[in-house]
């Protein structure tokens, strides 16, 4: 939920690349909504390089929230969850 939180208040997401690329599948771009890492080295790398450029940052930025609030809303999560857990609980769901 971090994730989403930090992309929904307009901030650019940098963070570690995830194994399993759930961002992907997501629908999420490396560059494009938000900027991923590998290393500790390359974090700092980039780290530096956003802060000097700021129109590139901000880009990013922007299509991050807009892509999040567009597809990733929290009634979007809860959802899911609830889709999940819909078995275990053995009742239907309201639409």
């Amino acid at each position: 939920m971090r994730n989403y939180e930090i992309l929904s208040c307009g901030a650019m997401l940098l963070m570690h690349r995830m194994v399993d690329e759930s961002t992907e599948r997501l629908g999420y771009k490396n560059g494009v909504h938000y900027v991923e890492f590998t290393s500790p080295e390359q974090m700092f790398e980039l780290i530096r390089y956003y802060l000097t450029h700021d129109e590139e940052r901000e880009k990013i930025a922007k299509a991050g929230h807009e892509f999040t609030i567009k597809h990733h809303k929290y009634s979007d999560r809860v959802r899911e969850m609830l889709n999940i857990m819909q078995p275990a609980l053995k009742m239907s769901l309201p639409r």
